[in-house]
């Protein structure tokens, strides 16, 4: 995150105070609760397991990251898609790994 310039804050779930026998939706509805969040980003791979109704009914806008589809050599092997930003950092530098993380789309 440093590297990047990323200076978002991030907690570890289990460090935060709420029922750790919640699973999935549920928990992530209550750790969103304990910290007061209005809205979350979920990768768009959750759209099939959270529901914007049910985060909307304890007020909470509920959204998801696209990645748009983008390439680059990785050593000259066939391309393999949606890997660690540490894999994108790794073939390409800071500066376009910078670019590449501008290719997100919000729904």
């Amino acid at each position: 995150m440093d590297v990047l310039g990323i200076t978002t804050k991030t907690r570890i779930s289990s460090h935060i105070d709420i029922d750790h026998s919640l699973k999935a939706q549920n928990k992530v509805l209550a750790i969103c609760e304990k910290l007061g969040a209005n809205s979350y980003l979920n990768p768009i791979g959750g759209v099939e397991l959270y529901d914007k109704v049910v985060f909307n009914d304890h007020g909470i806008g509920l959204s998801f990251l696209r990645t748009r589809e983008f390439s680059y050599d990785q050593n000259g092997t066939e391309f393999i898609p949606y890997l660690s930003v540490l894999d994108v950092l790794m073939f390409n530098g800071v500066e376009k790994t910078k670019e590449y993380l501008s290719l997100f789309d919000l729904e």
